[in-house]
């Protein structure tokens, strides 16, 4: 590429003309930047949604949310550890939605478990199995007792 020269008294007087060399050189320096700083976009986002999801499992248990709205805030603990997992094998995308997920239910156990505490409203016990008893007829043999070995 050969540089023109400006006629005399034009605007461009006295302006430089770059060779291909010096454009190639200063652009791609900038290329290479640009390309770095996409690159370190997945970690960065990835450790953000964690970042994130640690604070709502916090805010969840701290409104009780273990045991006004246990699944949601176990499934929140459980997402969340799974994409701790897949953030040490540099699976940012993987571990960036898997953090989403956890996000998504510890917000949920905390709006349950405030819902539920201001309607004074008590949730079952932890551990407590739900059991369906139904009235027995006379004419149904009770039930033998449980063995034992």
């Amino acid at each position: 590429m050969r540089c023109r020269l400006a006629a005399a008294g034009s605007l461009t007087e006295g302006t430089r003309c770059f060779s291909e060399v010096a454009v190639r050189a200063t652009c791609r320096p900038a290329g290479c930047l640009l390309v770095l700083l996409a690159a370190g976009c997945g970690p960065v986002r990835a450790t953000s949604v964690i970042g994130d999801a640690e604070t709502a499992i916090a805010r969840a248990r701290a409104a009780d949310g273990e045991r006004l709205a246990p699944y949601e805030t176990v499934s929140a603990q459980l997402y969340l550890a799974k994409a701790r997992e897949q953030q040490g094998r540099a699976q940012y995308g993987a571990a960036e939605d898997l953090a989403k997920q956890s996000l998504r239910f510890a917000r949920e156990a905390a709006e349950r478990a405030g819902e539920l505490r201001s309607r004074g409203g008590a949730a079952p016990a932890p551990g407590t199995p739900a059991t369906v008893t139904r009235p027995q007829s006379a004419s149904e043999p009770p039930a033998p007792p449980p063995r034992t070995p």
